[in-house]
């Protein structure tokens, strides 16, 4: 199980504070400014950032790295790593569901939980359920490499578990809300099912920087 009370020191900070510790200066004002402006939005377009064309370019970059701001335009899938990073005017992007909620957990706990931001996506689960669910998907984090893992891993840790939803459902669920996504291509170089984790969901941890 990951060590999520690592960043309890921080107990009562501020999201630019994990931000500005987590990420280089540059880096981190850049996502200071995406959550302060930006975070609660569903999608933004290119010209609705407000900075310099080469900042611009810098946050939606760093962005998708970390799955954070999704490129809408795409070439076969839905999937993150199938998504066409450009900068162009007009080109949009989607703030998944999970990303929105971080703010929200750092104004109610003062630092990063995951237990906490699957509470905030899904209020209409028994709270039961979403402690499973945590334990499934801070699991299979556990087990991850380079932030992906292979389904029939997560089905083993699935069946240990008496979740409401079936585990396609469970994946379902994830994947629209953000958590995690489909890799259509290592998935057709091995003949697995792989899915990756969003970045972001390891910015409690330290040592779990986005490579691409």
């Amino acid at each position: 199980m990951l060590n999520w009370t690592v960043f309890k020191i921080m107990e009562q900070a501020t999201l630019q504070t994990l931000l500005y510790h987590r990420f280089s200066e540059r880096d981190a004002r850049l996502l200071d400014y995406f959550f302060t402006h930006h975070a609660t939005d569903t999608n933004i377009s290119y010209q609705e950032i407000d900075l310099t064309r080469t900042e611009k370019d810098e946050l939606i970059l760093l962005g998708y790295q970390e799955r954070v701001l999704i490129p809408v335009k795409t070439t076969t899938s839905s999937a993150w790593e199938d998504r066409i990073i450009d900068f162009d005017i007009g080109r949009t992007y989607v703030i998944p569901p999970v990303v929105r909620e971080i703010p929200v957990v750092f104004s109610k706990k003062g630092y990063f939980c995951l237990e906490s931001l699957l509470k905030q996506l899904f209020p209409e689960l028994a709270p039961e359920e979403v402690k499973k669910l945590y334990h499934l998907l801070d699991t299979i984090m556990t087990h991850s490499t380079g932030f992906k893992f292979e389904t029939g891993l997560l089905k083993l840790f699935y069946d240990k578990l008496t979740l409401q939803h079936d585990l396609h459902d469970t994946i379902d669920l994830f994947v629209i809300n953000g958590i995690i996504s489909p890799c259509p291509q290592k998935s057709l170089i091995t003949g697995l099912s792989w899915y990756e984790i969003s970045p972001a969901m390891f910015w409690g941890l330290p040592g779990t920087a986005f490579i691409l």
